[in-house]
């Protein structure tokens, strides 16, 4: 892994923009759900070229899926799990993972105390890579992004982090909040 980690740019979204990074904000990415209705999510470019000569395990965790989660919040977190896999690019083995970390962990500028924490972890496979992925209502051809996209379905207020796995342990690569109304 090369790069180093980006961090919150706090509702500048597309405007501060790192030249290269492993995991970055790209755009406003579209999805269906309930009904087939069209809903905004966020779009992360991850840079294969970050992870050359080996295949990683990536990671998805935001302050939503801190502590037990009851049966309404598992329900969500499969159908979200659903849509990862239905509307990213380049992204295979999705899964629902629980990390113990029994330790502290910064959210929302603040450190909280947690035992558990769920995260969406997933691998690159450059045959899952899509001709093209929606965002704003435009599709973007993976020309054009790079065609490694997560695309998280929720949107609100959120802090999140993205990273790699490694000895089985969360590095962050991107540590972002959002607000959207």
């Amino acid at each position: 892994m090369s790069g180093e980690v980006v961090r919150s740019t706090s509702g500048f979204h597309g405007l501060l923009e790192p030249k290269r990074a492993a995991i970055a904000f790209c755009g406003w990415a579209d999805y269906r759900e309930r009904n087939g209705m069209m809903f905004q999510g966020v779009g992360f470019r991850i840079d294969r070229d970050s992870f050359s000569g080996y295949t990683p395990e990536l990671y998805y965790t935001d302050d939503d899926m801190l502590g037990n989660i009851g049966d309404y919040d598992s329900r969500r977190l499969n159908e979200m799990l659903s849509l990862i896999d239905t509307y990213s690019s380049g992204i295979s083995s999705v899964s629902l993972h629980q990390e113990c970390t029994d330790g502290f962990i910064k959210f929302r500028g603040g450190v909280k105390n947690v035992s558990s924490l769920w995260s969406f972890r997933f691998t690159l496979d450059a045959s899952r890579v899509r001709e093209s992925v929606s965002f704003s209502g435009h599709d973007v051809p993976s020309s054009k992004s790079g065609g490694y996209i997560f695309v998280l379905p929720k949107c609100g207020e959120f802090f999140c982090e993205l990273g790699e796995i490694v000895d089985g342990e969360r590095v962050p690569l991107l540590i972002d909040d959002y607000c959207m109304k």
